[in-house]
């Protein structure tokens, strides 16, 4: 498998029942690697993988192999099919659906 290059990730709004998380391109992706390039232009090849342990967030792109792995701490659960995928020029908006309570940003803490 080829080596991925990881996007940011902004842990935005959250609720008890969803929380939002935005991947964005870093600078050198935008100045270089991305540049004029729009995800949403690539929203087939955007892949969401549940592993239990994270949601893996992966879109291919003239090749390359780009994003990121948000973590689900131990024991919580999300509804992954649920979860929505809303990509534009630089960024991939993540809406995450929790089926137990939980906090992402709390996880991100550890």
């Amino acid at each position: 498998m080829a080596a991925m290059t990881e996007l940011n990730a902004d842990f935005g709004r959250e609720t008890d029942n969803d929380a939002e998380v935005v991947l964005s391109k870093t600078e050198m992706q935008r100045k270089r690697t991305l540049k004029d390039i729009k995800f949403s232009d690539h929203m087939q090849s955007i892949e969401k993988i549940h592993t239990g342990t994270s949601l893996d967030i992966r879109i291919t792109i003239n090749g390359e192999l780009y994003g990121y792995d948000i973590p689900i701490p131990t024991g919580e659960r999300i509804y992954p099919d649920k979860t929505v995928l809303d990509p534009s020029n630089d960024t991939i908006k993540v809406k995450i659906f929790k089926e137990t309570l939980f906090s992402l940003k709390s996880a991100m803490m550890r």
